[in-house]
């Protein structure tokens, strides 16, 4: 069940770490060809923070998590 885990937080860790990434080189969603209508509400004028937020809190808490559970498996 463990390496379940660890390939879904590794899958989760980098997916988000190279999505935000990609949304914090180009804050006007170029490289991942994304609308700025989709940030209609008014909240967000670009994607940088955005981008910011998916890296650092899902990308590297889910790779903080990656390494806790793979430490505990050994």
């Amino acid at each position: 069940m463990r390496a379940l885990l660890l390939v879904v937080q590794a899958f989760l860790a980098i997916n988000a770490i190279v999505g935000g990434a990609l949304l914090v080189l180009a804050p006007d969603g170029s490289l991942l060809q994304l609308p700025l209508s989709f940030l209609h509400t008014g909240l967000f004028h670009d994607f940088l923070i955005p981008g910011l937020i998916l890296c650092v809190v899902l990308g590297f808490g889910h790779a903080a998590g990656w390494l806790l559970t793979l430490r505990r498996s050994e």
